[in-house]
């Protein structure tokens, strides 16, 4: 499946590091604080996509995170309407310092069900013959920060000589971290270094919401 599917290459200009995709993400579709109306577009065009496949590995992370919880899991939606989750990521060449917090990017009223706890999930489909590691540091993002902004990341300043956790991926592994700590992937050797990724919420009712 993977050397058929045809992922789509992130803006250089705005990415810094060439990496690509298959599948919409929140925080790239955040215009004036609101989602772009394009957004829903592409979400029903990817899912179209995984609806021809039967390679597609979301119903199995679905069904898993289902049996280990006991409340409702599900995708998290926006005035009823179910957000996309799943993106497949292709990161060879790393990635700046950065973190994700989708009540930081957008207003905490967005989602119907607001998450008070937040995690990256990233299942590696493929995974390099060395480096790629992920580096999570114990800082979180704070105001004073903006400062070392750089477009969709920050300087490596920011972290200074804090040492981070570095998880080496083996492909069908699943790394799962606070996303909101500053985190970034090393360059990768050999193969392809591909993930399955999203976010998983934990909201005051107790269920997990999914979107990437």
């Amino acid at each position: 499946m993977l050397d058929s599917v045809s992922l789509t290459d992130y803006d250089i200009r705005k990415y810094r590091l060439p990496a690509a995709h298959l599948g919409p993400s929140l925080n790239e579709a955040k215009v004036a604080g609101e989602i772009d109306p394009g957004y829903w577009e592409r979400r029903d065009h990817t899912g179209k996509f995984w609806g021809e496949s039967v390679d597609d590995p979301r119903p199995g992370c679905l069904a898993l995170l289902a049996a280990a919880w006991p409340y409702d899991v599900g995708p998290a939606t926006v005035d009823g309407r179910e957000l996309f989750w799943g993106i497949i990521r292709e990161i060879n060449q790393g990635t700046v310092v950065h973190c994700d917090d989708v009540l930081k990017e957008y207003p905490p009223s967005l989602l119907d069900h607001p998450p008070v706890a937040q995690l990256g999930f990233n299942l590696f489909l493929s995974a390099p013959d060395a480096g790629g590691e992920t580096l999570v540091w114990d800082r979180r993002w704070t105001a004073e920060d903006e400062k070392h902004r750089r477009g969709i990341g920050y300087s490596r300043r920011i972290v200074g000589n804090d040492v981070p956790v570095a998880v080496t991926p083996a492909t069908g592994d699943v790394i799962i971290f606070d996303s909101r700590n500053f985190h970034a992937v090393r360059p990768g050797r050999g193969r392809r270094r591909i993930t399955l990724s999203f976010f998983m919420g934990l909201t005051e009712d107790e269920r997990i919401i999914l979107w990437s």
